[in-house]
Parts: structure tokens; sequence; C-alpha cells
């Protein structure tokens, strides 16, 4: 079993009078919305004013995996939003430790 504990970087440019609802999660494998495991990370964010502003967001999650092979196992942190554009960075750490049961 392993135990990854993703802190992915969320970056969206020019953000004005919106609020938004990024939602970044572990994935086992990097094809868009499958396989996806653990807690989800979904900060709300409001911008009240005319002024465009970058926002770049940093968050916490947890997943457990039992990939049920012995062969290698790529891991990817997916993201969406509902309006705007999210870009998670590819410089987001996930720290995994495989844990004996």
């Amino acid at each position: 079993m392993l135990m990854m504990e993703p802190q992915p970087r969320s970056h969206i440019p020019g953000a004005t009078n919106q609020t938004f609802s990024p939602f970044t999660r572990m994935s086992r494998g990097t094809v868009a919305n499958t396989n996806l495991i653990g807690s989800e990370n979904t900060p709300q964010v409001s911008i009240n004013n005319a002024v465009t502003l970058q926002l770049n967001l940093v968050g916490s999650m947890l997943a457990y995996d039992i990939p049920n092979t012995t062969g290698n196992v790529t891991y990817a942190v997916q993201g969406k939003i509902n309006s705007g554009t999210l870009t998670v960075n590819p410089g987001s750490l996930i720290a995994a430790r495989e844990i004996q049961v």
C-alpha cells in the first residue's frame, strides 16, 4: 500500500470579479478524469473588485493506493476549474511512502 501526500501549486491568471472553485486531485496515471484517488483539494476564492489579480494557490491532499502491480506506476495531480484557466504547476511535490500491511 502506498500513501501519497501531494502539495500541488496552482496558478489562475487574470481573476476579476469572479468566484473560482479550483479542484485538484491525485490520479493513478495521467489520463484526464480517470483513476482518481484520495481527497480533493477545493479552495473557494472570490475576487470582488475591478482589479485583475493573479492567484497562486498551494493545497494539501492525502491519497492511499494499492496499485496491484510489481511494475512502475505513474501518479499525477489533475486539476479543473469552474471558470477561467487553472494550471497545476509541474514543480508540485508528491511525497510517497510504502506502508506494509
